[in-house]
């Protein structure tokens, strides 16, 4: 099972004392990739990016970091449809969490089917933390997942006091538990 941890954006204020006091914001995103190993984009910053920056933040990544896509409607699902088709999957982009409502399922396999050549996953293993977590319980759901064969599980941290330090955390774990 492919497991990894991945904040929720990364220009939250929660997230501040992560970077160095007097970094430019335009650098947080390559300072994240280099000290983390994943990132949730938030539709909603999505939305307000064009896809040349897009295909930037993709081509500018480290190769070993992965981004997750959010999709919060049958529209965002089309854009990410319509990026793909015009530029190619980036080896950076490693799938997409649904957030939508479960009567769009439907159209969102059947819009799946229509990714070029896409081997995005269909369906990811999400686990959303809004605070710091019991690490044993989130070991133990983890391994449990592990054993039912479940393919690949993100662990989402939200922005939150203290998040920082959570999310430091949740990588030791995840390096212990992918080996």
């Amino acid at each position: 099972m492919q497991l990894d941890i991945a904040a929720y954006g990364w220009q939250h204020e929660h997230w501040a004392t992560l970077y160095p006091p007097g970094m430019p914001e335009e650098w947080y995103l390559d300072f994240y990739a280099n000290e983390f190993l994943a990132i949730v984009l938030p539709a909603d910053l999505v939305d307000k990016t064009n896809d040349d920056r897009l295909q930037a933040w993709f081509a500018d990544a480290p190769g070993r970091f992965r981004f997750y896509w959010e999709l919060n409607s049958v529209g965002q699902a089309q854009r990410l449809r319509d990026y793909l088709q015009q530029y190619g999957r980036p080896d950076t982009l490693a799938g997409y969490i649904w957030r939508g409502e479960a009567q769009d399922e439907e159209s969102l396999r059947a819009l799946h089917g229509s990714l070029p050549g896409s081997d995005l996953p269909t369906s990811l293993s999400v686990i959303e933390l809004d605070a710091a977590p019991d690490l044993k319980v989130l070991k133990q759901q983890i391994q449990q997942w592990q054993q039912e064969g479940r393919g690949q599980c993100v662990v989402v941290l939200h922005p939150h006091a203290g998040a920082t330090q959570g999310l430091r955390q949740l990588q030791t774990l995840g390096i212990l538990l992918n080996g």
